[in-house]
């Protein structure tokens, strides 16, 4: 789909007490099947005759880089590293945890240690409210019993980060 339109819009500058006019367009287009857009915006603030521009473009994430994570991710998981599970983690972690407190939000779960974990299938993306994440099925063993669980990367800020894993299930 493609979009062409003008709008009229007001900004505070830093430390301002009134806000500027400015004529804002965009055009561009959007390609939702393979997940990418482009799109040109003009700005032009009163008093001027030209409109400065700006490229906003979608960035494909590689898939290389999400194995890559979830590898160490996995690993990280098995072996209770949480600092190494918080350098990592996304943004939606780290914003609301200290290292430390996640540590030790983490320690003090009572789960059964993991014995044997390995990847189930293939990783998959998955575009979901703006944010393009990777899927990775794993199936381990705790406590003796085997179970299914998904592990979550969310692409932020042009890398991979761990954003957690689905509830486990026993598998069947």
């Amino acid at each position: 789909s493609t979009l062409n339109n003008t709008v009229g819009a007001s900004f505070y500058a830093p430390g301002a007490q009134s806000p500027t006019s400015s004529s804002i367009q965009m055009a561009g287009t959007m390609d939702p099947v393979h997940d990418t857009a482009s799109v040109n915006v003009f700005v032009t603030l009163p008093g001027h005759s030209s409109a400065t521009h700006y490229q906003l473009t979608t960035i494909t994430p590689s898939t290389s880089g999400a194995q890559a994570l979830a590898n160490s991710a996995l690993s990280d998981l098995t072996s209770d590293n949480w600092a190494a599970i918080y350098s990592i983690a996304s943004s939606a972690v780290t914003s609301r945890y200290t290292e430390s407190q996640f540590a030790a939000a983490m320690s003090a779960q009572s789960l059964p240690a993991i014995t044997k974990a390995s990847f189930s299938g293939s990783g998959t993306t998955l575009s979901q409210g703006g944010d393009t994440l990777w899927i990775e099925p794993v199936t381990f063993i705790a406590g003796g019993t085997t179970y299914t669980a998904n592990l979550d990367l969310d692409w932020e800020s042009g890398q991979w980060r761990f954003a957690g894993t689905t509830t486990p299930q026993p598998s069947s």
